[in-house]
């Protein structure tokens, strides 16, 4: 899937641009992943949660 990802949204084709590209994005990083994910989350749903979001927050590790 992520392979998927990296080829529409970057133009990834091979193994080296792949690794370059989860290295850029910071997804090998599980804290900087998180982070990204959180943001995206943030700004896909902005205030329509449904579920408590500090709770979810509460248990993410510390950035």
């Amino acid at each position: 899937m992520l392979t998927a990802v990296a080829r529409r949204h970057s133009g990834i084709e091979n193994q080296a641009d792949l690794d370059a590209w989860v290295d850029r994005l910071e997804l090998n990083d599980v804290n900087g992943f998180l982070s990204r994910l959180r943001r995206i989350i943030e700004a896909l749903v902005q205030d329509n949660w449904w579920i408590d979001r500090d709770t979810i927050q509460s248990e993410l590790p510390d950035q």
